[in-house]
């Protein structure tokens, strides 16, 4: 199946707006996947005395419409919002419902990119004057319910630019090893199941991250308020107490409803620093600086098991715009993932795993977060491609996580590397929502499932709903058939956002290599297609193809991944979000 087909039954599923493609030889219907009706996204452009909407990825069957006279009158170099309709004639044509903005601004396409997924629109006034009503103070009664914790070194460790903090962590070091706490801002208690704030929490399942905006699966009083673990403010949570000994082992856990004021809102970057010795204790305080390497030693010690159980640390960095003082976007580079990522990394994965543990052992019914091991009809496929890319090893038939490891560390810090990790991510299977624990692959866990994100993602709200009815001994409030439903629809959304998500660093890459047309640049061969080659540029974190026929006497042969490459980018389609290039010379 196509990516095309993908998205349009994901679409249809979702009843999201639909991304569309249009004709320009013939605009009668024609086996398409267009339905009438369907909402479309476009520019229009004049041709002659007439107007054409030419929509957003396009295919051969529609590469533009005629549009239907009606109260909008088209304006050039325009971006709508239309619909597909039909004429007395049979004809398919657009009408356009909405002026989204004029082409050639960053801004108006981020803008477009919302319409074209169906993402444009706020909650509803329902939902805000729901949320309006939420009390702001916690009352007596309630903290009386809950395990204090306000009195214990815990705080939050985020992004630089984080605006909603929905974990926090705190430590203390025994005799004998280590206790952890993890505490989770109790998203439950404010979102009642079948709540209109709930249904609008499900429909979007998770939030969407893109470049410059947040689309919240929560309203931002919950969010950025309410559930946001903010500094020096009582907070309701859920807390994994969790015990080890002093090898990192778990020797006990519980977990319970609590409240906490979290003492630190830290960044990354502020930890990182701390823990390499870049910055003192005068800015920090010594009572924080010691918890921050009591919790590396653990850090470190959990890690090591975790790799000795098999987790699969792949290593394909995320993108990060960085910004002039005007907010001009002038590169994009790898975001390195330093200590302190790492460290809140293996504490939450060390929560999902004790929380999951624990449902598991209660015997009721839940949502894990699982993953298979490689699909087995690609193995061959990959051994073939590690092979070519200098892989001598022997690689089993049957896969298993230390042979991935192996590989892995085989191409680390060479040229190769990032072909590598692309062809094992592409043989994986995709990890998703089910009711079934067959345990987590890649991360070489038995149980494990989503608790430590309520605020963004729905499946982690519906363990903490779980754990209410397991901690106050009531029934559970879900059946198997609901929780099969949740997971299968948070899955769909999931990918979703995923794919939103690439689609908006796409946009961005491509604006900003619009402005470096026809300079010349070295590369890395990153993938060989009958097509053409991919190239992951040098000096900005893009990647751009050059089609097979731009490359004379064209010999796949002469060709290899991990391969320096001069090219020079000849042009960046911002509608299509692509960048092409052209062969300059081969190392």
């Amino acid at each position: 199946m196509s990516r095309y087909k993908k998205y349009k039954n994901k679409q249809n599923k979702n009843k999201k707006y639909s991304k569309s493609t249009n004709s320009t030889n013939s605009n009668k219907p024609r086996k398409s996947n267009l339905d009438l009706g369907s909402t479309l996204i476009g520019t229009v452009r004049s041709v002659g005395k007439k107007y054409i909407f030419i929509p957003r990825k396009f295919s051969k069957f529609y590469k533009s419409f005629e549009i239907e006279k009606n109260d909008i009158r088209p304006k050039e170099n325009t971006i709508y919002l239309a619909s597909l309709i039909q004429d007395s004639k049979k004809d398919l044509k657009v009408k356009l419902k909405h002026d989204i903005g004029k082409t050639g601004s960053l801004d108006i396409e981020r803008k477009s990119l919302l319409f074209e997924y169906g993402l444009a629109g706020g909650f509803s006034d329902i939902v805000q004057n729901k949320v309006k009503h939420l009390r702001l103070s916690i009352s007596e009664s309630e903290i009386n319910k809950r395990v204090d914790l306000r009195n214990k070194l815990i705080f939050t460790i985020d992004g630089d630019r984080a605006r909603d903090f929905d974990d926090a962590v705190g430590i203390q070091k025994l005799k004998n090893g280590y206790k952890l706490w993890v505490s989770i801002a109790d998203v439950s208690h404010y979102v009642k199941l079948s709540s209109d704030i709930d249904t609008e929490a499900y429909r979007r399942a998770t939030s969407v991250y893109l470049t410059k905006q947040v689309v919240p699966m929560l309203p931002e009083k919950l969010s950025n308020n309410l559930c946001s673990l903010i500094p020096n403010e009582d907070r309701l949570t859920k807390t994994v107490e969790i015990v080890f000994d002093n090898g990192g082992n778990i020797k006990d856990y519980t977990v319970y409803s609590s409240v906490i004021n979290s003492k630190y809102r830290l960044t990354y970057t502020t930890v990182s620093e701390i823990l390499n010795g870049l910055q003192g204790s005068e800015k920090s305080g010594k009572r924080l600086e010691r918890s921050l390497f009591v919790m590396k030693e653990l850090y470190l010690k959990i890690k090591k098991i975790r790799f000795e159980a098999g987790y699969i640390d792949l290593n394909i960095p995320d993108a990060e715009i960085v910004q002039d003082s005007a907010g001009k976007i002038v590169d994009i580079i790898k975001l390195s993932r330093d200590i302190a990522h790492e460290l809140i990394e293996f504490f939450m994965i060390t929560a999902n795993q004790v929380v999951a543990e624990f449902i598991n052992k209660s015997k009721s019914d839940s949502i894990y977060r699982i993953h298979k091991s490689l699909k087995e009809d690609f193995v061959g496929e990959l051994k073939e491609k590690l092979r070519n890319l200098g892989y001598k090893k022997k690689i089993r038939n049957k896969i298993e996580a230390k042979d991935i490891q192996d590989v892995l560390e085989y191409f680390k810090d060479t040229k190769q590397e990032y072909a590598a990790n692309l062809f094992v991510l592409r043989t994986m299977n995709r990890a998703v929502y089910s009711t079934n624990d067959v345990g987590h692959f890649g991360l070489g866990l038995k149980y494990y499932t989503h608790f430590t994100s309520p605020i963004r993602r729905y499946p982690d709200l519906v363990i903490h709903r779980i754990l209410d009815s397991l901690l106050e001994k009531k029934g559970s409030i879900y059946d198997l058939d609901s929780l099969s439903k949740i997971s299968s629809h948070c899955s769909e959304k999931e990918s979703f956002s995923d794919e939103v998500e690439r689609e908006s660093m796409k946009l961005e890459r491509a604006f900003l290599l619009k402005q470096h047309i026809g300079k010349i640049v070295k590369g890395i061969i990153i993938s060989i297609q009958s097509f053409g080659l991919f190239v992951e540029l040098n000096d900005i974190y893009a990647e751009g193809l050059i089609l097979r026929k731009k490359i004379r006497d064209f010999d796949e042969s002469k060709f290899h991944i991990g391969q320096d490459i001069t090219v020079k980018i000849s042009n960046s389609d911002i509608d299509n979000r692509r960048v092409a290039l052209d062969f300059v010379k081969l190392h």
